[in-house]
């Protein structure tokens, strides 16, 4: 019986795979060899904060949010209408020594609860932005924390007819 060959230290680890030859080649050109952290939507690039503030939510930079109008003054934090990306938001800015960590656990927060009087969380401050912010789409009337202090109000049976009233 012949000796099977062992790879060589010369021949790349996907050489030997068996992955077919056509995948291989795509694995070479890849843009994201090695990438973390991304996500693809419909051939656009989005990129998505790793560990320290969230993971799975679009991450914007400074440029990407333009405030118009501060609606609200809240402890710590205003609140702004503002345009990303040509569509109209609502911003939550945290500010302070403690700004990252307080937008951090309020990002947790807002993409764990679903409830369709809610705002839904778009976006949030990359990590290299110096401005800590969440993104919300929409427009809102008064506070972030009053549109959710007044959804968290109603019934089950007016938020189930509520909801089926949205996706209808």
């Amino acid at each position: 019986m012949g000796k099977k060959s062992q790879p060589s230290l010369e021949t790349p680890p996907h050489e030997t795979s068996l992955v077919s030859s056509q995948e291989r080649s795509y694995e070479k050109a890849s843009l994201f060899s090695g990438a973390h952290n991304l996500i693809i939507h419909g051939g656009t690039f989005t990129n998505v904060i790793g560990a320290g503030i969230i993971t799975g939510t679009r991450a914007l930079g400074n440029e990407d949010v333009g405030l118009e109008q501060e609606i609200y003054k809240g402890h710590g934090y205003p609140f702004f209408l503002g345009r990303s990306h040509g569509k109209v938001v609502a911003v939550k800015l945290h500010e302070g020594e403690f700004g990252k960590e307080r937008c951090s656990r309020a990002a947790g927060y807002y993409q764990e609860v679903l409830h369709p009087n809610l705002p839904h969380l778009s976006g949030v401050s990359s990590l290299d932005s110096w401005n800590s912010f969440l993104v919300f789409d929409g427009e809102y009337e008064g506070t972030l924390d009053h549109v959710l202090r007044q959804a968290l109000k109603t019934n089950l049976n007016q938020a189930v007819t509520q909801g089926l009233q949205t996706i209808s």
